[in-house]
């Protein structure tokens, strides 16, 4: 079993944690701004959406990298 929904939980419940700490306690008018709606834009979803979202990201920053494909003129000229 994988460990990344278990880490996603963490990270989501950590990006809550970070925004509302910001939008209290931010200094700079603007950018507590900005923290407060991208609380009020994470919190808008609920917990397990976060979640998914996040652990979505987490399996696609860990899948391997793909090579790009050939060129399509190659491709479209190659028979196979």
């Amino acid at each position: 079993m994988s460990s990344v929904p278990d880490n996603a939980e963490l990270l989501a419940d950590r990006i809550f944690a970070v925004l509302a700490e910001g939008a209290v306690s931010e200094a700079d008018p603007e950018m507590r701004y900005k923290l407060e709606a991208g609380l009020r834009g994470v919190g808008g979803m609920t917990r397990d959406v976060l979640v998914d979202v996040v652990a979505a990201a987490v399996a696609r920053s860990t899948e391997p990298t793909r090579a790009w494909p050939r060129h399509y003129e190659a491709v479209a000229q190659d028979p196979a």
